[in-house]
Order: structure tokens, then C-alpha cells, then sequence
């Protein structure tokens, strides 16, 4: 990593390093043992077979390999090779530990040269490896230090090619005392194996000088505790159910393969953790969304906002408040980060604060616009039009709303809306809202005159969505007589009035209007794209932008107007917002977590000269359209107890505010369809986190249906969830097929131990397991038994074998009462039998 990651100490910002310090642990070190891949390794693709992927590309390319052979193929391929020299090694050498040479050996040569194909898949691991910047900086901080670097993997590569790849990736040979390799040592992390071996080879060095870090649980923590080694679980990489990735993959598939490893370190890195603050597991939980989800966006947005003003000969960009709390630092960091001398001021402006000075005059037509839009009260509207010293007239009216108005019967005549569509079409009313939006111009004009170095030629930038304030800006300016204070400035600048300005409006995401604007002479233009484009992503954000706009803001409210001080420069006026110190904490965490993957996604592209990837607005919305369209439970918890404002002048409510059981009546995504598009059908501003929050799994099973094409991965998510909710410790898997390595792979998702598996159509097998599974009801045992089958008749055969094992194991009143088929339940002595007929959770 380039200068801006290049500390010893940054290593002390890692939520899973940083307790080595804290606890002084780092002090007693003598020698730190480190895994390397996933830990002090990262790779830049979604999978480790990725790479295999890209060797078969790359080996057609080269001729090694028979053009044939496609990518998705050759890493099938490539990974039955590698179980076969396991089960070849195990049954020759009594051990699985094998190398890449002995995993070649098995490719059959008439589909290529192997052998090339094997050093072409070492060049594309170098190619694909980066060092993890936070487990480096712990390492080079030990050896200067004076302590002693081991390196320990279970991997079939070589040391001698596993030290080229750690130099490839900038870490030198003099940096590691001893480097063991499970291929080479014929044992392993698991068994405790290698960590003996390293205790062998350090004499004089005792466990408790030994700290070990992998990401492993098995290999790296309870591989190290057999050898009494303590060791620290380097979760950032792996992945469970519950992990945002994982909900990231069943929604939209691969997303951002390069930088998955990198987003997930950016999640955990901190310039200086809040670990005392209130909350302070919340608070990471929203760092993570910052850097993780939101941040690959952002960071893309502020790149093509430096590009629109490179291209269009700007050096000054304004982010609009209150968003531009988060896009200022970041738009600041990326012109640092590439070289690019820009200016960067955030402009406080708003609708309410521009509405005014936007009038050309107000007129019937206006009025009726007015009228038409949202569902404002009374006192509202004669606010909006500076006509606040009147409200007197309408007395308890004032707290009405505009819809309301409409039927209420005026004490003279017509309705109260009509009382007050003839006050404000008065001749006098007019005057004053006139005298109104002259009056709010100039003090507009004048503040923009005074932050932006030519206003007629400012770049703004921020969400988005129809640009409103775009208008109101761009209206201000055309009919303001906006001057510079130097006029050597004003080169191409409109100068006189009615003329359009040269402003540059720049919107992450555009509603379905924009293309109007442009009409009116606006320039205004969209990331990811308006009027249409990229809608099915868009919408999503555009429909709910409530808990992003929160956490992109900071402590104060919307800029309300403005007001000249003594000295006769204009400020804005800011609204007050009372926030509790959670919630400012979780904002400053989501901050930081944005500008954290900006900061590493800059460093990590310094070390790759030859990395031509460019974060698109497509490809880098998905994670959060993913985090808005299908929140996991935490996120919908997290993210559905902000507080929002809904407008100007409204009050501050939950996000996820619970909602009437009626709307759930005709199933529970039957809520979308009235929630997700229209807040006047249901008011909420969030409608997937608020079904997420009442059925917490509904949307993942939903699109997890769309990607599975057998129908087990509902019924094993429902096995799972329920093996959970009962505590099970470890299950017992019976069954044989496709179905049993489903089950096997859904358990490993959600850490769940497998104690053994039984195949009954092995005869000795399914008879021991029925003989233990007396034993064990006999002594009061806990057992959870999967049934792992689709077939409902295997299912009731296998239960009723059970059963009649069990139910003469004379316990008494603990005797064994097999339930009914299908139903999951649970015994008197805890003995639960689970299928896939079980009733949905």
C-alpha cells in the first residue's frame, strides 16, 4: 500500500488487532505467527477459485490449454484434481496434505500442457494477492520491535512459491524467521500439527510468547489451543449466514469481485475506534455500512464529479448541505489522492431555503402548484411564502392541512381552502410575496456570490433526486444579476438577466423529471443515470433515501434561510435538530466507514499500476441497492431506528415506524406492493426494512427461490433457522445424495457443527448410529438428527427406525416419544429429529 496506509500503528485501528494493544498483549510478544491467506494475504476477487477461472482465460489465451475447455469448467475441474490427490495422498501416506504439483498430476494432459497451466496459475495468484496493509503494519511494528515473524499455512503451494508471492506483494524474505507449510511438513493448523512443529523449531520460546492470528477458526484458534498457543480469529474475510456479503450474493450475485476483500477490510479499520462510545458495537455495525456498502458509491460519485470538472475546466465543486457533511472530506480526499488541485466549499442550501428567490413573480398558476403538492398545513405554506406575520388571520386553521382545508366549510362562505386562495391572490398579499421574493434573491445571490469564486460557473453536487434546488438555483441566478467580484472571472458567464447561467449540476441519482430540466436550459446530469436509466437500481434509493440522507448529514438541521450578521456578509440559517449522542456516533461512524474505503480503495489501486478498474455507477449502487431492497435483520434494526424528518417543517419519526397487521393480510410481500411506491397508500419510508424488521427472512427467501432451481435451499434455511432457535451444539446428518451435501453446505453457513453423518443405505452405518442413538437416549443424551431427504417416504421409514431404537431404552419417565412425522419436535429427554416437511418458520 502507497504512503497513506504506510504506518506502523495502523494496525491499531483494526477492530481485531487493536485488543493487542489495549490489553498488553502487544508488549509480551515474542513471536507473532500468522496465517497467510485471508489474513495476512487478501485476494482481489470474490472467490479463491476465482483464480482458477482466471487461469483457464489465460492459459487458452497462451495455447496451454484446449480452447475447449471453458473458464467456469477448468475450475470444476481444477477442484475434483485437487480432492483426488487428497483421497490419493490419504490413502497412500496416511494424510491429505498434498502439493500443487501432485494436484497437476492429475489434469489429463490431452486437454493442454498441465504443467504450463500450472505456472500460469502461480503468475495469476501473484497477480491476484495483495498484503493486507493492518496485519502488515503489526508485523513490521514487531520486527522492529525485535520480535520474531512466523508465518503458518495449511496450503499446497511451496514455501519457496509462497515467498515469491508474499514479495510480489511487497513483503521481503528478511521479514520472516520461519515459514511452515502443511504440503511440505505433512501436518497441519487442524491438528495442531504445525504449531508443534513451529515449537520444535523455537526451543527456547514459550507458548505464552506466541500470539497466532488466522482467519481459520478451526485451523487457526482451536489448531493453536491444542498446542496451548493462544490466537486471535481474524474474522474478515469469512463469511456466514448473517454476513451483509452473503445477503449481497443471493440478491445480486457477484458484485464488485476485486474489491469484496477489500470492502470487508475498510469495514473493520478505524483511524481511532470509538470502542468506550455509547453503543460501540452499533456504532461498528455502521462504520461496516459505511465502508462496505455505501462507501464503493460514493467513492465512485465524488471520482466523477473531479472528472466532470477536469472536463469541463471547473477547479471549484460545491456539495449541497446537508449531504455535503460526507461528500466535502471525500470529494477533498480524492482530488488529494489524485493529484487534483480543486477547491471544495460546501454550499448550505435547501428547497425551503431557495423556494423563494427561485419566483420570477407569483401568480394563480403558482399558487395552484402549490396547492397540488404534498400535504402541507396551512402554517406551513405561509411560511414558505413569507407571509409568517399573517398566520393571525387564520387563527386555529393554521394547523390544518391543505387537504383538510378542502372540505372544511368557511365560517362566510366556501371552504376554508377557498379563504384562502382568495388571500393569497389578493393585491396586497401578492405585493408582500413579491417584496418576499425579491428580498430572499438578493440575500441568495449575495450568499453565493460570497462562497462560490464565480457562481454563474459553480459545479454543485449531491443525491439528488428531481433537482429542485437545482431549479431553484439555477432560476436565482438567471434572474438575480449575479456578478463576481473580479470580472476578469466572468469569461463566458450569462451577465445579464433572463440569460441561463453556466452552472454544473451534478446528481448521483436522477428522478424521472430531469430530462425536463435540461429543457429549461439546466444543465443537470446523473451518475448512475435519470429518466429511466438504470431504474430498476435507482428507484430503490430514490423511493427510500431516509437512512442514508441521515447518516450523510451531521449535527445541525436544514438550512432554513438566510440573514445578513453585523459586518453585512449573509449566513445561513440553520434549522435545530436535537440528536442523543448514539445517534451522532452512529453518523460519525458511517462517515468514517465511507472514508475508509476510500482511503484503502485509493492506496490499494497506487500498488496496482496496471489495475484498469474503474468503480462504474452500476456495479458500485449494488451493495447498497442491496443493503435498501434487501436488508438483513440487523440492518433493518439498526437502520430502521434512526429518526428522519419527512420535510421541512415536519417532526422526527423512525424510519421503521411499525405499520397496521391489515397490510399483511394477503401475505407478507403483498405489503411491497402498496408500501414500495406510493407513501400516500401506507406512509413509510422504508418499506423493505419495514417487512424485514416483522419477518426477518422473507425477503432473502424470496430472491434465494429465484437462484435455486431444486427448491432445498427454502426448505434447509428453515431447517437451519430451527436448529438455532433449539440451540443445537452439533448435528447428526442422516442421508445420502445431493440433498446431504446441501444440508452439509447450509450447516457450514450457519455454524453449525456436523458430529457425524450416516448413510442408511450403508447397513453397518445406519445400524451403529441407531445402537448410539439408544446409548444416548438411555443416558439422557441431547441429540439434534437431520433428516436429510426429500423423499417423504424415507423421511417416515427413517423417523419410525429411530424410534423403535430408542423406545426401549428404559429411562423411564425420560422414554423416548418419537413426534409425529413432520412435525420437528422435541422429546422429554431433548432428543430433536428435523426434516424438510417441517412447517415453515
Amino acid at each position: 500500500m502507497n504512503r497513506m496506509l504506510h504506518s506502523l500503528d495502523l494496525w491499531k485501528g483494526d477492530r481485531y488487532l487493536a485488543p493487542l494493544a489495549r490489553d498488553g498483549t502487544y508488549e509480551k510478544i515474542e513471536m507473532l505467527s500468522l496465517d497467510i491467506f485471508d489474513t495476512l494475504l487478501l485476494r482481489a476477487c470474490d472467490h479463491p477459485t476465482d483464480v482458477f477461472r482466471r487461469t483457464a482465460e489465460r492459459a487458452v489465451s497462451s495455447g496451454s490449454l484446449k480452447r475447449s475447455v471453458s473458464p467456469h469448467e477448468f475450475r470444476s475441474m481444477r477442484g475434483t484434481a485437487e480432492r483426488r490427490a487428497r483421497d490419493k495422498q490419504l490413502r497412500l501416506q496416511g494424510h491429505d496434505e498434498i502439493t500443487l504439483s501432485d494436484i497437476y498430476a492429475e489434469m489429463p494432459a490431452h486437454l493442454g500442457r498441465p504443467e504450463e497451466v500450472l505456472r500460469i496459475e502461480l503468475a495469476t495468484e501473484a497477480e491476484t494477492c495483495y498484503l493486507n496493509p493492518n496485519v502488515a503494519s503489526l508485523l513490521r511494528c514487531c520486527k522492529a520491535a525485535g520480535k520474531r515473524i512466523a508465518l503458518l499455512s495449511d496450503m499446497y503451494l511451496s514455501s519457496e512459491q509462497l515467498l515469491d508471492l508474499l514479495a510480489a506483494a511487497g513483503l521481503e524474505r528478511t521479514e520472516i524467521d520461519v515459514l511452515l507449510v502443511s504440503g511440505e511438513q505433512r501436518r497441519n493448523k487442524s491438528t495442531g500439527g504445525l504449531f508443534e512443529r513451529l515449537l520444535e523449531l523455537c526451543p527456547g520460546l514459550s507458548r505464552e510468547a506466541i500470539v497466532h492470528i488466522g482467519d481459520n477458526e478451526r485451523a487457526d484458534v482451536r489448531g493453536a489451543a491444542l498446542q496451548r498457543i493462544r490466537a486471535i480469529h481474524y474474522a474478515v474475510v469469512p463469511e456466514s449466514f448473517d454476513s451483509a456479503y452473503h445477503w449481497e450474493a443471493v440478491r445480486h450475485r457477484d458484485v464488485l469481485p476485486p474489491l469484496k476483500s477489500l470492502r470487508k477490510l475498510a469495514g473493520v479499520s478505524q483511524r481511532q475506534p470509538e470502542t468506550g462510545a455509547p453503543a460501540a458495537a452499533e456504532a461498528a455495525a455502521f462504520h461496516e455500512i459505511g465502508a462496505g456498502m455505501a462507501g464503493p458509491f460514493l467513492t465512485a460519485l465524488c471520482d466523477w464529479a473531479i472528472d466532470v470538472c477536469i472536463a469541463e475546466n471547473r477547479t471549484e465543486v460545491h456539495p449541497l448541505m446537508r449531504e455535503g457533511v460526507l461528500l466535502a472530506p471525500m470529494l477533498e480526499q480524492a482530488a488529494r489522492s489524485r493529484g487534483i488541485p480543486l477547491r471544495v466549499v460546501p454550499l448550505y442550501v435547501s428547497r425551503q431555503a431557495t423556494y423563494l428567490a427561485s419566483l420570477r413573480r407569483f401568480d394563480e398558476a403558482e399558487l395552484e402548484r402549490l396547492f397540488r403538492s404534498g400535504d402541507a398545513k396551512v402554517s406551513e405554506l405561509l411560511q414558505k411564502l413569507g407571509l409568517a406575520e399573517e398566520a393571525h388571520a387564520f387563527g386555529e386553521a393554521l394547523g390544518l392541512s391543505l387537504q383538510e382545508c378542502r372540505t372544511m366549510k368557511d365560517e362566510q362562505a366556501g371552504t376554508l381552502l377557498e379563504k384562502l386562495r382568495r388571500f393569497l391572490l389578493e393585491a396586497r398579499t401578492r405585493a408582500k410575496i413579491d417584496a418576499a421574493i425579491a428580498h430572499h434573491r438578493q440575500l441568495l445571490c449575495d450568499y453565493l456570490k460570497q462562497t462560490c469564486e464565480t457562481p454563474e460557473r459553480m459545479v454543485t453536487l449531491d443525491i439528488g433526486f428531481h433537482g429542485n434546488i437545482k431549479k431553484s438555483l439555477h432560476a436565482a441566478l438567471k434572474y438575480g444579476r449575479v456578478r463576481p467580484e473580479h470580472p476578469e472571472q466572468s469569461e463566458g458567464a450569462a451577465s445579464r438577466a433572463g440569460e441561463d447561467p453556466p452552472t454544473i449540476h451534478l446528481l448521483a441519482v436522477g428522478g424521472a423529471g430531469i430530462g425536463d430540466l435540461l429543457l429549461e436550459g439546466i444543465d443537470i446530469r446523473s451518475f448512475l443515470g435519470s429518466s429511466g436509466e438504470n431504474e430498476e437500481l435507482g428507484k430503490a434509493l430514490v423511493r427510500s433515501p431516509a437512512f442514508l440522507e441521515e447518516l450523510m448529514m451531521g449535527a445541525f438541521g436544514s438550512t432554513t434561510g438566510y440573514a445578513r450578521d453585523e459586518q453585512g456578509r449573509v449566513q445561513p440559517q440553520l434549522a435545530h435538530v436535537s440528536l442523543s449522542g448514539e445517534e451522532l456516533a452512529y453518523k460519525r461512524a458511517f462517515q468514517e466507514g465511507a472514508l475508509a474505503f476510500q482511503r484503502y480503495y485509493y492506496a490499494w489501486k497506487a500498488e496496482r499500476p496496471d489495475c484498469r478498474l474503474a468503480l462504474g455507477a452500476r456495479e458500485s449502487f449494488k451493495p447498497l441497492h442491496r443493503l435498501i431492497d434487501m436488508p438483513t435483520p440487523q440492518e433493518a434494526s439498526l437502520l430502521g431506528n434512526l429518526r428522519h424528518q419527512d420535510n421541512h417543517f415536519g417532526t422526527y419519526t423512525r424510519i421503521c415506524e411499525p405499520v397496521d397487521e391489515r397490510w399483511f393480510e394477503h401475505g407478507r410481500l403483498h405489503f411491497l406492493d402498496h408500501g414500495s411506491y406510493d407513501p400516500s397508500v401506507v406512509n413509510v419510508y422504508w418499506p423493505q426494512g419495514t417487512l424485514t424488521r416483522r419477518h426477518p427472512y422473507e425477503l432473502y427467501l424470496h430472491h434465494l427461490r429465484q437462484q435455486d432451481a431444486t427448491g432445498y435451499q427454502g426448505l434447509l434455511l428453515r431447517m437451519c433457522l430451527a436448529a438455532k432457535e433449539q440451540g443445537a451444539a452439533a448435528l447428526h446428518l442422516v442421508g445420502s445424495g445431493a440433498f446431504l451435501e446441501a444440508a452439509k453446505r447450509a450447516a457450514f453457513l450457519h455454524k453449525l457443527a456436523i458430529a457425524e453423518i450416516v448413510d442408511p443405505r450403508r447397513e453397518e452405518s445406519w445400524a451403529a448410529f441407531l445402537l448410539a442413538a439408544k446409548r444416548a437416549e438411555s443416558s439422557g443424551g441431547r441429540r439434534h438428527i437431520w433428516l436429510a431427504s426429500v423423499s417423504e417416504a424415507e423421511v417416515v421409514a427413517w423417523r419410525e427406525a429411530i424410534a423403535q431404537a430408542v423406545r426401549g431404552s428404559g429411562t423411564g419417565a425420560g422414554t423416548w416419544e418419537g413426534p409425529e412425522a413432520g412435525s420437528g419436535g422435541t422429546a422429554e429427554t431433548g432428543t430433536t429429529i428435523a426434516d424438510p416437511f417441517l412447517a415453515p418458520v
